[in-house]
């Protein structure tokens, strides 16, 4: 008995290698989740409709690579470990062609708004994909925009909310940020950038949540809530000077060893740098005081369900324009040479990276001032979201770009930078390309 048994565990372990060898061998073998989100041991939650790559086997767990069924990937491309007893009772196993026919599926789109193609602008291929916009005059606006949008909708439904919602207070929250940033730049083209970046972050104005807890049209995330509540709450302080002042005297009194120089040099740039951050805050909160509405929060009330509803639609994007506001801020801080426009789409970018890291990795400390210069830079840097801003950079100018009428990248995988196997707007239901922004 105990021979046989002996034997029948050595039968399991050879199965147990055989079929890893095999699954780690078979690209083309993907899984999809079929049971309810699965946690996995980051803590992250793998939602019903997610497919995944098995990586590896060390029992009791599994890591896989995780996509959504939008064909994003979840947590960034790293690997997520789960359970090894409820991936084989959650997944079902599916092929690489069955999973790009599931990303690629046709838009189902309302009859009544069915895409003629005297509706979209005519594609202008170039040779360069990046194509920067140059000045205002290349600005898509009006109906020019409306129908860049309608080209490449994801529902109608999401495009009713557009006109009737989004487009409205975009524009009203428009003329308030240019009249309170007193900027040298025609609130049209302010509008336009804005509307290109909801596009982008909302998923085609959906606003639906994202696997990594973002939600609504602004996708706010946990962290970026709180931020916005504490600038709401932000109390005036007027101490910097009387701080900084006893500890510059002492700065100036040349009997001071190296040491005790270098504690009041470090005290110093402390009070400056929370000066700087203050006087961000200030500013989002100013315009959000300022700002004209009937239907103002209080910071208490702000939650995810506060994000997530429709009806505030306005006052979301509204906090969108105050976490735009303190990259712009922040750059200004840094003296930053960037012309308006550009700093403007600097600060899209920054939007979804966060300003510290577009900062660093993007404008490399004011070393650049192209979106060229940007997209290289973020190539060659060491940033695990190098790859996803530079989707978000190029998608927002695209938008904004009236002389072309390329596809958005990175929210769909069958929208990329490969042109020469794009099909433009013409035909959304046959719209296809392989490749990415990357």
């Amino acid at each position: 008995m105990k021979v046989m048994r002996i034997f029948i565990n050595f039968i399991h372990i050879l199965l147990f290698v055989f079929s890893s060898i095999l699954i780690a061998a078979d690209s083309d073998v993907f899984y999809k989740n079929t049971k309810g989100s699965l946690e996995t041991v980051q803590g992250f939650s793998i939602p019903t409709d997610s497919f995944y790559k098995l990586v590896s086997i060390n029992s009791p767990y599994v890591t896989v690579k995780a996509y959504d069924k939008d064909g994003e990937e979840l947590n960034n491309g790293n690997g997520l470990e789960l359970s090894k007893y409820w991936f084989e009772r959650a997944s079902v196993r599916t092929s690489f062609s069955d999973v790009v026919e599931l990303i690629s599926r046709p838009l189902e789109l309302d009859p009544a708004e069915e895409i003629r193609l005297e509706d979209c602008i005519r594609p202008n291929r170039a040779t360069d994909i990046i194509r920067p916009i140059d000045g205002s005059a290349d600005i898509r606006i009006g109906d020019n925009l409306g129908s860049y949008f309608k080209c490449y909708q994801k529902s109608s439904s999401a495009m009713t909310r557009y006109k009737t919602s989004i487009a409205p207070a975009i524009k009203k929250i428009s003329k308030n940020y240019i009249q309170a940033w007193q900027a040298p730049l025609p609130s049209e083209e302010f509008e336009t950038l804005m509307s290109c970046l909801i596009f982008r972050e909302s998923s085609h104005f959906k606003g639906n949540s994202s696997p990594t807890g973002a939600v609504g049209i602004g996708q706010f995330t946990g962290t970026a809530i709180r931020h916005i509540k504490k600038v709401i709450n932000l109390r005036p302080q007027s101490n910097f000077q009387s701080r900084l002042a006893p500890r510059i005297e002492k700065l100036n009194n040349n009997t001071l060893s190296a040491s005790q120089r270098s504690i009041i040099e470090k005290e110093v740039e402390l009070i400056r740098a929370e000066k700087r951050n203050y006087e961000r805050a200030l500013a989002a909160k100013n315009f959000f005081e300022n700002y004209q509405s009937s239907n103002k929060p209080t910071a208490n009330q702000l939650n995810d369900n506060y994000f997530k509803n429709k009806a505030n639609d306005e006052m979301v994007l509204v906090f969108s324009m105050m976490m735009v506001m303190d990259c712009e801020v922040k750059l200004i801080q840094s003296s930053s040479a960037l012309l308006p426009s550009d700093r403007l789409l600097a600060c899209m970018g920054a939007y979804n990276m966060g300003v510290r890291g577009f900062y660093r990795y993007a404008l490399r400390g004011n070393e650049s001032d192209s979106l060229g210069d940007w997209v290289a830079n973020l190539k060659a840097s060491s940033s695990s979201q190098k790859y996803e801003t530079i989707n978000h950079l190029i998608s927002i100018n695209r938008c904004a770009n009236k002389n072309s009428n390329y596809p958005p990248c990175g929210t769909r995988s069958s929208y990329c930078q490969d042109l020469d196997n794009t099909n433009m707007c013409a035909d959304p239901d046959t719209l296809k390309c392989k490749g990415e922004c990357r």
